[in-house]
């Protein structure tokens, strides 16, 4: 649907601007048209640029009683013409960010009215405001960046296509220095050194372009000098262990920099060169709270100060539990405890004056030797670090000693065997816990023929036919000891794997007609975790047969023309790696029905 005109006359108001400061005296009303046009003798829309940082804020007036409900926006770089739509903009919020502008470049804007049955305003030449943008500066690495520690920034300076960039901290370009375009459009990166001034003081640097010696207009940005240097004690703890911390340190535009335990212990402290690191800063021997000053000597000319307070750790949050299973029985002659506290040192006892046990570096778990008598025993622990001893902490356990034991060496528990090959499974049934030698060894290897005796007890070994399955099954094994009476068993789970293939047609006793062409087809399964199948290969009576896939394979046998049923063997290998594993069907080709 078309759009009938908004107003009889005009409505159309164009911008160009940049980087730059406005100049004076560029900025003009549209010539009166010919025709009646209801903005005659004023601007009703007063479209105007305001440069923020590097981008530009374009703001306009909604005049009253139009009916406006929205605004289109276009740019271009040239006064009248090559505009591109930007943007539509709702009447309530007549203002828009245009982000980014090239720099060293002019941008031209217009905006038209436009109501909501989709009536529109006319568009007709103006005599734009006229502004020229400079260079884009980026200070640090932030294009809005206005804060800086240190005297010693990184510019990163753009402009469109001039050969050289002129630096400088006066308007009047005083101080300038030139520097060589390398690349334009591309920011170039400039090291600049601020003047010495005052904490808070403001410091505006100046840049324009260059092209020969005509100059593109100039771009300023103003910095704030905010020397606030901070350090931390390292992982910011709510509390400390050790009298000596260390210190992370922001050292932007540090000199030199010093630490005391009070601002007025300063003084006397010793100047260090900068470091973003500062270890083993000696706390006060008092466990109370105490508060670390830092001087910082910056290279604008003047001192700052901070500090952090550090508090303590007194234990009394420590605990200690027992790694123990559900019915707290421990056969073994160790058990492992877990920790939780701010401690340095730590020490644990079966009894509880500590007699024989010394400190030794804190962890979060320990493995505690057992007293060697049976029954309940009780484990008391205790923590130490620079400021504090904890309280005596305990857990209790069920000890018993097991008289015989009994374990595997192969396979492990979880490991994968191979079905369809021999293996030796090996054992012990003496360890640490030992009391007395086994009588008789025994594996169930859980092929239903319930426990077998080994010929030894020490390490003992029994040879395994590992059955074949059709797929990938858990086997649960186990071995028993026996001595003076008493016994013990050790279980391992394996996974029993296997090269698999079927032979889904022919099956077997099958039928063939003669002198006709049959599918022979199946799947094969490979090696948990074991390598990819290479192959599948089919013989028929010596004959063989290209086969495709291997996965899901097949192949074609054109059988032979026979007078009288005559028997065929079908004979189909995979191959895996280094493995493989074959199948066999037969069937029988008879003649065709005359």
């Amino acid at each position: 649907m078309s759009r009938s005109r908004l107003f009889s006359g005009l409505l159309v108001i164009v911008v160009m601007i940049g980087l730059g400061s406005v100049l004076p005296g560029c900025e003009s009303k549209p010539a009166a048209p010919e025709f009646d046009n209801p903005f005659d003798g004023n601007d009703p829309l007063d479209l105007k640029a305001i440069i923020t940082g590097n981008s530009i804020l374009l703001t306009w007036t909604t005049p009253p009683g139009m009916g406006i409900t929205s605004y289109e926006l276009s740019h271009s770089f040239q006064a009248g013409t090559g505009f591109e739509f930007l943007d539509t903009v709702d009447a309530t919020s007549p203002l828009y960010t245009y982000a980014a502008p090239d720099p060293t470049t002019d941008h031209y804007f217009k905006v038209q009215a436009f109501t909501a049955a989709g009536e529109f305003s006319l568009v007709a030449a103006t005599t734009p405001t006229h502004v020229a943008t400079g260079p884009a500066i980026a200070v640090n690495g932030d294009p809005d960046g206005k804060k800086v520690p240190s005297r010693e920034v990184l510019l990163t300076v753009t402009v469109s296509s001039e050969d050289s960039i002129l630096i400088a901290t006066s308007d009047e370009f005083a101080d300038a220095v030139s520097y060589p375009v390398a690349t334009p459009g591309a920011g170039q990166d400039i090291l600049w050194q601020l003047p010495q001034t005052d904490q808070d003081s403001t410091v505006t640097i100046f840049a324009k372009g260059y092209t020969g010696a005509l100059a593109s207009a100039v771009s300023s940005r103003k910095l704030t000098v905010d020397f606030s240097p901070e350090f931390f004690v390292t992982g910011k703890p709510a509390t400390v262990a050790s009298r000596l911390v260390d210190l992370e340190i922001d050292t932007a535009g540090v000199e030199q920099m010093r630490f005391a335990l009070s601002e007025a212990g300063l003084a006397a402290a010793s100047w260090l060169p900068p470091d973003s690191i500062l270890t083993g800063f000696p706390l006060a021997d008092v466990a109370v709270t105490q508060t670390i000053s830092g001087e910082f000597q910056g290279d604008f000319g003047f001192n700052a100060t901070s500090s952090w307070d550090v508090e303590p750790e007194l234990l009394q949050g420590a605990t200690f539990r027992l790694d123990l299973p559900a019915d707290d029985v421990v056969a073994g002659d160790t058990v492992t405890g877990v920790c939780k506290a701010g401690a340095t040192l730590m020490r644990f006892s079966t009894e509880p004056t500590f007699l024989g046990s010394i400190w030794q570096a804190y962890a979060d778990t320990a493995v505690i030797t057992l007293a060697s008598t049976e029954g309940l025993q009780t484990i008391y622990a205790q923590f130490r670090n620079d400021w504090a001893d904890s309280g005596i902490l305990t857990d209790t356990l069920i000890h018993v000693v097991q008289p015989v034991s009994v374990g595997f060496l192969a396979p492990l528990d979880g490991q994968v065997v191979l079905g369809g090959v021999p293996l030796q499974v090996q054992g012990f049934s003496t360890d640490s816990t030992t009391k007395v030698a086994a009588d008789s060894v025994a594996v169930d290897l859980a092929d239903g023929l319930g426990f077998r005796s080994v010929t030894e007890t020490d390490p003992w070994t029994f040879s395994w036919d590992v059955p074949r399955f059709d797929a990938d099954t858990d086997l649960v094994l186990r071995a028993r000891a026996w001595a003076a009476g008493d016994s013990t068993t050790a279980v391992v789970q394996v996974t029993v794997t296997q090269l698999t293939l079927a032979i889904l047609e022919p099956t077997g006793g099958a039928e063939l007609v003669a002198d006709t062409d049959m599918a022979i087809s199946g799947t094969t399964g490979g090696l948990l975790g074991g390598p990819a199948i290479d192959q599948v290969t089919v013989e028929v009576d010596g004959q063989t047969l290209t086969a495709e896939g291997t996965g899901l394979w097949t192949a074609t046998w054109h059988t032979p023309a026979v007078v009288e049923s005559t028997p065929a063997t079908i004979k189909v290998t995979m191959v895996a790696g280094t493995e493989s594993y074959s199948r066999v069907v037969a069937v029988t080709v008879v003649p065709a029905l005359p």
